[in-house]
C-alpha cells in the first residue's frame, strides 16, 4: 500500500475559484486557460485558495507548448517499445505496482518461452505469482487468458466526484462560483444535463457504472443484507471469466490499457469485486472515505508526474469532499457566506418540513452517530446548523456543500497543471462525473441521498475528448452513468461487451444526432426502497418501503416541467399518466428478468427493511424524547404493515 506522499511546497497551485462573474462566463469563452488556474488571478480568486506558502509563478498551463509537441514526437518514434515497456514496469512483466495491498510482490511473471517482443506482449498468457489469499487471487492477480490485446494510444482521466449534484456546477447554470476548473473542462467538451445514476447510493451506483449493468442484474441495490451482494457470473468456477459482461476496468485492461484507481472505495464498502481489473489500486490512507482532496492529490500528483507521458492509461481519481458532513476547511466556507444562495427551499417550504420526520430531515438532521460537539444529535462540524428551521440554517448547509465542491475543484486544477507540466494536457481525455447527489429539501430530506428523486440521481457528466469533442456544448439527452463504459469502448476502438446494459453516447460527443434513452428507471435502497421511472416530462416514483419516513402514498407523480423540486404529487389526478408510466416500469422489470436475474433484488429487500444506519428503535426514542410521541406511534403502525407484529404499538 502506498504511503501518503508530501507535495513539495514549491508545487504550482491553481486558484480556488474566480469571481462570480468569471465563473459564470459563457460556455464559448470559458476555455481551459491561464485565467482558470494559472496567472491572472483576481483578488477574490487568490483569497479562495488554501493557506499555503507555495510559489505561484507559472506559465500558461492550458495552452499548447513546444514541450507537448516534443513529447508527441517522442511517443510516435518509440510507440512499439513503449508498448513493450508498459508490460515490464518496475517490478516485472505486467506489474501491478506496490500500491496493491493484496499481493506479496504486486507483480506478474512471464511464462517460459516468451520472447518479450510485441507479439508476446499482445497475446501472451500471464501466470500470476502465488498470492496470500483468495482476495488477492481474484482482485489483484488478474489473468489474461490468451485474449488478443489491442493497444490504444489514448490517456483517459476519470474524475469521480462523490455526492456531487449536477445543478451545483457552473457549467450547468449554477450561480455560485463552485467549479471554475470543471467549467473550463466543460468548455472544451460536452456537458450532459440529464445524466442519471441507475442506482443509488454509493455502492449500488458504482456497481452499476463499473459493471455496466443495472443493480437489478448485478445484484447490488443497497449497502446491507442480500442487496449488497455482487452477482458473479459463475459461483461454481472461480477461474472462468465471462467476457460478455466484464467490469469496465477489466475490459480496458484486457485491451491493453494500464488501469489505475486512486480510491478507497473497495475498503470503505467491503466491495472487493471493485478491484477486479485495476492494474494498480492506490488506497493511500486508512480513512475509508474521509480523505480530503489535498490528501488525494498528495498521493496522485507524484504518480501522474511519473507516468503522465506513458500511453494507454485509464485512471480513476476519486474525491470524497462533497460527501456529508462537508468537512471542508472553514476558510473555504467563509468565502460563500457573502454570496447569494439558492431560492429554494423557501421559508414556507421549511416551515412545512417541521412536521416531517426521519433521518436527515429538517428537524432530525443528524442521526446521533456523527460524534457532534457535546454528543447526542449536535452538529459534527462547527459551521453547520443543528437543524433546518430557517433559510439562514439552510444557507449554512448549502455553504458547506458548495465550499466542498469548490475545494475539490481547486485540486482538480492542480491535476490539470500537472498534466500540462508533463506536456500531455491537450492530448488527455477527461471525464467528470459522480455517484449521486444530495437532497436539500426535496421530499423532506436534507444533506443526504435517501430516495430515488431528481436531486439524488441527476449527476454531472462532462466529457472532453481530444479530436472528438470538436463542437463543445450541452446535451439534454437522457443518459445513464453506466453508459460511460460502452462510450469509452467505442471511442477507444474496443469491442463493447454484449451483456452490458448501457449504450454509447459517443454520437453526442461527435456532434451527431443523439436522442438518448426515451425513459429511465432508477432504484434506491438505503433509507427507503424506491423505484422511479423518468421521462423528459414526468417522474413517477413507487415507494416499495418508506423506511422511517411518513411516505404513506405508494405512488408519487411529479410534472418535471413545472415542479422541478417535486413538491406536488399529481398521482390521484392523473391516472392516465400513472398508467402509462406503470406500464413502462412493468415492461422494464420483465426485460431485466429475461436477462437472467434470479429475482428483483429491490423487492427482495422489503422484508429485511432499510435500516443499516438508523434503527427504528432509535427513531422511536428520538421522537418520544422530543415530544413527538404521536409520530412515534404512527411510525410503529406504518412499519408493522411491512413487518407484521415486529413493533409494539
Amino acid at each position: 500500500m502506498t504511503g501518503t506522499a508530501t507535495v513539495a511546497a514549491s508545487r504550482r497551485l491553481p486558484p480556488a475559484c474566480d469571481a462570480v462573474t468569471s465563473a459564470m462566463m459563457p460556455l464559448s469563452s470559458s476555455r481551459l486557460s491561464p485565467a482558470r488556474f494559472g496567472n491572472g488571478r483576481s483578488a477574490q480568486a487568490e483569497s479562495m485558495r488554501p493557506n499555503s506558502s507555495a510559489s505561484f509563478s507559472m506559465t500558461s498551463p492550458c495552452q499548447p507548448t513546444p514541450r507537448r509537441d516534443g513529447a508527441r514526437q517522442a511517443r510516435d518514434t518509440t510507440r512499439t517499445s513503449s508498448a513493450v515497456a508498459a508490460c515490464s514496469r518496475k517490478q516485472g512483466i505486467g506489474s501491478f505496482g506496490t500500491a496493491c495491498p493484496w499481493t506479496p510482490s504486486g507483480s506478474l511473471t512471464m511464462l517460459p518461452g516468451a520472447t518479450g517482443d510485441l507479439a508476446d506482449v499482445l497475446n501472451l498468457r500471464w501466470a500470476p505469482r502465488a498470492a496470500e489469499s483468495w482476495i488477492s487471487c481474484f482482485t489483484a492477480t488478474i489473468t489474461n487468458r490468451g485474449l488478443p490485446r489491442k493497444v490504444s494510444s489514448m490517456r483517459v482521466l476519470y474524475i469521480d466526484l462523490d455526492c456531487c449534484r449536477a445543478d451545483h456546477l457552473g457549467c450547468n447554470g449554477y450561480q455560485r462560483p463552485t467549479s471554475p476548473n470543471l467549467d473550463g473542462i466543460a468548455a472544451e467538451g460536452v456537458t450532459f444535463t440529464h445524466c442519471y445514476c441507475a442506482n443509488s447510493p454509493c455502492l449500488p451506483s458504482r456497481a452499476a457504472l463499473f459493471s455496466g449493468r443495472f443493480g437489478f442484474n448485478n445484484g447490488v441495490v443497497t449497502h446491507h443484507g442480500t442487496g449488497e451482494d455482487f452477482r458473479y457470473h459463475d459461483l461454481y468456477n472461480c477461474h472462468w471469466r465471462d467476457n460478455s459482461r466484464p467490469m469496465l476496468q477489466m475490459q480496458l485492461w484486457q485491451q491493453g490499457m494500464k488501469t489505475v484507481t486512486f480510491s478507497c472505495f473497495a475498503d470503505r464498502h467491503n466491495a472487493w469485486w471493485f478491484n477486479a481489473g485495476w492494474e494498480e489500486v492506490h488506497a493511500f490512507t486508512r480513512k475509508r472515505g474521509q480523505e480530503r482532496a489535498d490528501e488525494v492529490n498528495a498521493a496522485f500528483l507524484p504518480w501522474i508526474r511519473q507516468h503522465a507521458r506513458e500511453d494507454n492509461w485509464f485512471v480513476h481519481l476519486h474525491y470524497w469532499d462533497i460527501h456529508s458532513h462537508y468537512r471542508t476547511p472553514a476558510e473555504w466556507v467563509e468565502k460563500f457566506r457573502r454570496l447569494p444562495g439558492p431560492a429554494w427551499p423557501d421559508q414556507a417550504t421549511i416551515d412545512r418540513h417541521q412536521s416531517f420526520y426521519g433521518p436527515r430531515s429538517a428537524v432530525d438532521l443528524y442521526t446521533g452517530y456523527e460524534g457532534g460537539k457535546g454528543g447526542g444529535y449536535a452538529r459534527p462540524v462547527e459551521y453547520m446548523p443543528d437543524a433546518i428551521r430557517t433559510t439562514d440554517d439552510l444557507r449554512l448547509l448549502i455553504d458547506g456543500y458548495d465550499a466542498s465542491i469548490a475545494y475539490a475543484d481547486w485540486h482538480v486544477g492542480e491535476v490539470l497543471s500537472a498534466l500540462d507540466d508533463a506536456g500531455v494536457l491537450a492530448d488527455t481525455a477527461i471525464v467528470v462525473s459522480g455517484d449521486h447527489g444530495d437532497s436539500f429539501g426535496e421530499h423532506g430530506q436534507y444533506m443526504d441521498h435517501g430516495i430515488a428523486n431528481e436531486a439524488v440521481h441527476n449527476i454531472p457528466m462532462i466529457v472532453r475528448w481530444p479530436g472528438i469533442t470538436n463542437q463543445p456544448g450541452r446535451s439534454e439527452a437522457m443518459i445513464y452513468n453506466l453508459d460511460l463504459g460502452p462510450t469509452l469502448c467505442e471511442l477507444l476502438g474496443f469491442p463493447i461487451p454484449s451483456r452490458w446494459d448501457g449504450r454509447s453516447f459517443a454520437p453526442a460527443l461527435r456532434g451527431e444526432s443523439f436522442a438518448g434513452w426515451p425513459f429511465e428507471v432508477w432504484d434506491h435502497g438505503i433509507y427507503t426502497l424506491t423505484r422511479t421511472v423518468r421521462t423528459p416530462d414526468w417522474l413517477m416514483m413507487r415507494v416499495l418501503h418508506p423506511g422511517l419516513y411518513p411516505y404513506d402514498e405508494p405512488v408519487l407523480l411529479h410534472d418535471m416541467r413545472s415542479d422541478p423540486h417535486q413538491t406536488t404529487n399529481l398521482a390521484s389526478g392523473r391516472p392516465d399518466v400513472v398508467g402509462e408510466l406503470s406500464a413502462l416500469l412493468a415492461n422494464w422489470r420483465q426485460e431485466q428478468l429475461q436477462k437472467g436475474a434470479p429475482c428483483d433484488p429491490l423487492e427482495a429487500m422489503i422484508s429485511q427493511g432499510v435500516f443499516p444506519y438508523y434503527s427504528p428503535e432509535r427513531m422511536f426514542e428520538r421522537l418520544e424524547k422530543t415530544g413527538r410521541g404521536q409520530q412515534a406511534a404512527e411510525l410503529r403502525r406504518r412499519l408493522n404493515r411491512y413487518h407484521p407484529g415486529r413493533y409494539t404499538l
